[in-house]
């Protein structure tokens, strides 16, 4: 994406779901304001954008009770500029409820067990906590509430920066680390401060939860001559959007583990008289045999060559991306887990190798550099 395209979010934070873009130049109907949000009319629904990158044009405003409302004029997207927020992530210490508004009642929504995560956005004099849940906002009485991870975020243009601090040393991290793992490089590896905005390596904070936005042409592009998988751009396109899973990771990480779609576990494999296809190396095993393989490995399994997935997010955004204990939505948070870290284990993670997170950015650069236009989301964690 250029810098004339427009992020369209689900609610007025800059971590939320992205709905699509807007070009530059764009007429859109502001219906109300939230901060440093406008809440616009956009697919038979409602949206937000944010207000740094609206110019107004013919429009009144009236205010009730902090409220803001637009009549008789629209407004126009605009791509300069940059803004920012700040939010936190914090953990449950029990089971809590979470409720539609900042008192007792009836109006409970769900219950989270001990250990949940949770996004806070804001809060009330008399000790209540504003989350993120469900692209809506929730409550939930703090008291409940413990730790909690910083978040600030910096957006300009087509990109959103992210920096998440986290109520743990580096030293303790690293020390946690070194009772699974003996690797002399794990040092390097976990302290994101050795990979700077701009290198390759950066690309391990992308976040997986945030779409890229691209076009088929661009993924086509990307797909071709990659063997099994070439001319699949539109089964990827339809994945991600099902599991809310960033494209370009899908297809990066799927091009790794399949050996740029020229494997057998790729091209299919029978089991029991049905066809089945492994493309991210899901329950990978050595030593075992063929068949037993093939069961651990193929099941569940995210099936783009059939433009279908298992599970109502599929594998890794079940497991990883969306887990609600840890929500792993980086290379870099699949590899390490900061937040088990902060809870005081090395647990959860997707590799052991030190370097799986680094090693996947090299394929995932070359593709942004491909592309005509994108979105882009990174969350940076930092250690005491």
């Amino acid at each position: 994406m250029t810098a004339d395209y427009l992020n369209v979010r689900s609610s007025a934070s800059a971590s939320s779901t992205i709905l699509g873009s807007l070009k530059e130049g764009t007429s859109v109907g502001v219906v109300g304001t939230s901060g440093n949000w406008l809440k616009i009319k956009y697919n038979n629904g409602y949206a937000y954008v944010s207000a740094t990158y609206i110019n107004k044009s013919g429009t009144t405003s009236s205010s009730s009770g902090g409220t803001s409302s637009s009549t008789g004029g629209s407004s126009t997207a605009s791509s300069s500029g940059s803004s920012s927020s700040t939010q936190y992530t914090g953990v449950t210490t029990t089971a809590v409820h979470i409720r539609s508004q900042a008192k007792m009642g009836d109006n409970i929504l769900a219950t989270f067990g001990a250990g949940t995560t949770v996004t806070v956005v804001g809060g009330t004099a008399d000790g209540w906590l504003k989350i993120n849940y469900k692209n809506t906002y929730a409550y939930v009485y703090k008291d409940y509430v413990s730790g909690g991870t910083d978040t600030t975020t910096t957006t300009s243009g087509n990109s959103s920066s992210a920096t998440s601090q986290y109520s743990i040393s580096f030293g303790r991290a690293l020390s946690e680390e070194q009772k699974v793992n003996s690797s002399s490089s794990l040092a390097y590896y976990l302290n994101p401060k050795n990979f700077a905005k701009g290198t390759m390596g950066y690309y391990q904070f992308l976040k997986l939860s945030s779409l890229a936005n691209i076009s088929e042409s661009d993924a086509t592009k990307i797909l071709s001559g990659r063997g099994i998988l070439s001319g699949h751009a539109n089964d990827f396109l339809t994945a991600a959007m099902k599991t809310k899973v960033n494209e370009i990771y899908l297809m990066a990480h799927a091009l790794l583990e399949t050996g740029n779609g020229t494997s057998q576990l790729a091209k299919g494999v029978k089991y029991k008289g049905v066809t089945v296809y492994n493309f991210f190396g899901i329950g990978a095993r050595r030593r075992q045999r063929r068949d037993q393989r093939c069961r651990i490995r193929l099941q569940p399994r995210l099936d783009i060559a059939r433009g279908s997935y298992t599970g109502r997010r599929g594998w890794i955004a079940h497991y990883y991306i969306y887990n609600t204990a840890y929500h792993q939505d980086t290379l870099y948070k699949m590899r390490w887990n900061p937040v088990a870290l902060v809870a005081g284990a090395a647990a959860h993670q997707y590799a052991t190798d030190p370097g799986w997170a680094y090693k996947q950015t090299s394929m995932i650069q070359t593709m942004y550099q491909m592309l005509s236009h994108y979105t882009i989301v990174y969350d940076v964690p930092a250690y005491k």
